[in-house]
């Protein structure tokens, strides 16, 4: 897929302080984990969901 929307930034919000992250889908796509900026927490993130098809 060669119009992938990686330039994106959806927010990612903590499950502890709900504090929203704006994050770009292409780094998305690399991580599994990230860390609240506001209290630390470590986010688990669903990157399987930002994939294409065509992507392992």
């Amino acid at each position: 897929m060669t119009n992938k929307p990686d330039h994106f930034e959806i927010d990612v919000k903590c499950p502890r302080c709900h504090h929203q992250a704006k994050t770009r889908v292409g780094w998305i796509r690399t991580h599994t984990q990230m860390e609240c900026e506001s209290c630390g927490e470590i986010i688990d993130i669903e990157s399987r969901n930002f994939r294409s098809r065509d992507e392992p």
